[in-house]
């Protein structure tokens, strides 16, 4: 547990190091740094949460579900059509299809109330920053990574492509959150961009923007939504602001001695 914590640690200084320096030298709103905000000692609760346990579970949970998958006859002609195709096609494959269920697994997030229970933790950020980005209940991030993944366990991808892409959305995930702007041209409606993402998190459950990492979905689904910078972001109902407080509050609990 100890060396757990340590190499979450480091990896969350290598994350600082990384777009700290983005957010301060292209900021998109004038915010504080994320170490300064009031809400970082929340956000830093939820990363180590999900560094040490989470991360963890979801491993096992992963093995668990892509294993039968990975050797079932009745996806192994799937699987060996989708092995003859060139490298290429096999990831552009890979990426679009992991693409569309996260569109509309996110969509789902936002529609059916009992999903959206757990997101709204999400939500709950006022200042979206690098850090923030890891604010996710873990019922919630199980739910994304299941459906982001699940392309990729059903085809039997091959191992190595399969952590590079998973490595590159994560990195990418946080990228978006990220208080910054990034002069991305055309590029932006391929692979997303922070703005995007920002408006997504305007304080309104339908802002649209819910292909997040692929934003010509919304563009082809029709949800697309106002580019603007947002005045507020958040949630526009009443939330805890601790930790314990938005682990328990999708279950209609509260923290002991808080009202």
């Amino acid at each position: 547990m100890i060396a757990a914590a340590w190499a979450a640690l480091l990896h969350l200084l290598s994350y600082a190091l990384l777009y700290a320096p983005l957010e301060w030298l292209r900021p998109a709103r004038p915010r504080p740094a994320a170490w300064r905000r009031p809400a970082w000692r929340t956000d830093v609760a939820f990363y180590f949460g999900q560094a040490i346990v989470l991360l963890p579970l979801f491993t096992v949970i992963l093995h668990t579900v892509s294993t039968p998958l990975r050797h079932s006859t009745a996806l192994a002609p799937l699987q060996a059509g989708y092995a003859a195709l060139p490298g290429v096609v096999q990831l552009v494959v890979l990426v679009a299809l992991s693409d569309l269920l996260l569109y509309w697994g996110h969509r789902a997030q936002h529609a059916w109330t009992p999903l959206w229970r757990f997101h709204a933790v999400h939500h709950t950020c006022e200042d979206v920053d690098w850090l923030a980005a890891y604010r996710e209940h873990p019922l919630d991030g199980i739910y994304t990574q299941l459906w982001v993944n699940l392309p990729a366990m059903m085809l039997g991808v091959d191992l190595r492509l399969w952590t590079g892409l998973v490595v590159f959305r994560g990195m990418w995930a946080i990228l978006v959150h990220t208080n910054v702007r990034l002069p991305l041209g055309p590029l932006k409606w391929l692979v997303g961009a922070p703005e995007f993402h920002r408006a997504h998190h305007a304080a309104v459950r339908d802002a649209g923007h819910y292909a997040n990492l692929a934003p010509w979905l919304d563009v082809l689904f029709g949800t697309h939504g106002d580019n603007t910078e947002p005045e507020v972001l958040g949630i526009d109902e009443p939330h805890p602001r601790d930790w314990l407080g938005l682990m328990l509050w999708p279950f209609g609990l509260r923290r002991a001695g808080r009202p």
